[in-house]
């Protein structure tokens, strides 16, 4: 089959398009700038003349003649706003929708225009697919009768796997997130901090094993430092940047807990990484996380923006390896059984399938090819 994906080139769809060049698809990444995460070396790039915001309607006829070189079996289209419109305007069919996040969640709230625009969208595509049962919410709440796919992105727990930790005699609390407000980074340097002097007013001896390992780039990273050497943690803590996604295995790696106190989150895909490398995980209970985490059993839910309750489930972690150790265990088992990503690969093909077989059955001029 001829794939063609409209996308900005993110970890994301980089992992679909190089997953199904694998398989011996002739696939294609559309994009209006350099992509994000260099996709495998079999997918064929091409890059649209102009870039965001203007492109998403100034690039309508250049992807027309693109999709018309290519003759795709099946346009993917990645994000229901801005890639959710160029697809739109440009006519092709089958085309599938995949949603992500803020383009449900957040972006339909900026203006009526903006809302109406995303509607039109997502009513437009053969299917629309969505990563949580959260985020399919958030689209019955804007299409009540829109019939979606929830097809979560899975892990390859054959790269995400445990590993030996590095003998440093150091408890690492981490994260691998964007320096954004959104996933409250704050708060776990500020839990963090607590737990740390907690520990050392009690003369606890994990206090002066406890290090703070922070992975991503963004706005709000000079913030956080500044943050951690408010609080006095600076020196235990570990700013690392922004890594490419191969390297995401090997700083889990030097985690013993994993924590995510978002403020919003549409499924949690970083938590099941951590997860299927045998971490226990600490994530707030907002958006997609509930379902990428058993209470308890994989880690700690906690309520968004409460550093006390997050402080008191770090601590425990903290203090009993043998938790750990068990949580991470059964953290990997909850992936392998729920999140393989065979099982998600396997089910995006059938989405294509019905995308392929419903898509002449529209009437009148929904149906569009182009070419």
């Amino acid at each position: 089959m001829r794939i063609a994906h409209l996308s900005v080139g993110d970890v994301f769809s980089a992992k679909w398009t190089s997953s199904q060049a694998l398989d011996g698809h002739d696939v294609h990444l559309i994009t209006q700038a350099p992509p994000l995460e260099p996709p495998g070396r079999s997918v064929t790039c091409h890059r649209l003349p102009f870039g965001r915001p203007w492109g998403y309607y100034l690039n309508v006829w250049h992807l027309r003649r693109l999709i018309k070189h290519i003759q795709p079996d099946l346009l993917h289209v990645h994000y229901a706003t801005g890639f959710g419109t160029l697809g739109r305007f440009c006519g092709f069919r089958p085309a599938v929708l995949s949603a992500w996040g803020s383009d449900i969640l957040s972006t339909p709230n900026i203006s009526k225009a903006m809302r109406a625009r995303v509607i039109k969208n997502l009513r437009h595509y053969d299917c629309v697919c969505v990563t949580s049962e959260a985020l399919l919410t958030g689209i019955r709440k804007l299409v009540p009768e829109l019939r979606c796919t929830v097809t979560p992105f899975g892990v390859d727990t054959g790269r995400f796997a445990p590993r030996q930790r590095p003998l440093t005699g150091t408890i690492t609390v981490g994260t691998v997130k964007t320096m954004h407000p959104t996933y409250g980074i704050d708060s776990l340097i500020r839990a963090f901090a607590a737990v740390r002097n907690r520990l050392m007013g009690l003369k606890d001896p994990s206090a002066g094993l406890l290090q703070l390992l922070i992975v991503g780039g963004g706005p709000c990273l000079k913030e956080y430092r500044d943050l951690a050497q408010r609080l006095g943690v600076a020196e235990v803590t570990s700013f690392r940047g922004q890594l490419p996604n191969w390297m995401v295995p090997d700083v889990l790696a030097e985690m013993d807990i994993f924590v995510a106190l978002s403020r919003s989150e549409s499924f949690g895909v970083a938590v099941l990484e951590a997860s299927a490398c045998g971490i226990p995980v600490l994530v707030s209970d907002v958006g997609g996380l509930p379902e990428v985490v058993k209470d308890g059993e994989t880690g700690f839910l906690v309520p968004a923006e409460d550093v006390a309750r997050s402080a008191s489930a770090l601590e425990t972690l903290v203090c009993d390896p043998v938790l750990r150790r068990r949580l991470g265990l059964a953290g990997r088992a909850f992936v392998q059984n729920r999140f393989e990503w065979v099982e998600s690969h396997k089910m995006m093909y059938s989405v294509y399938a019905r995308a392929l077989s419903t898509s002449g059955k529209r009437s009148g001029n929904d149906v569009v090819r182009v070419g």
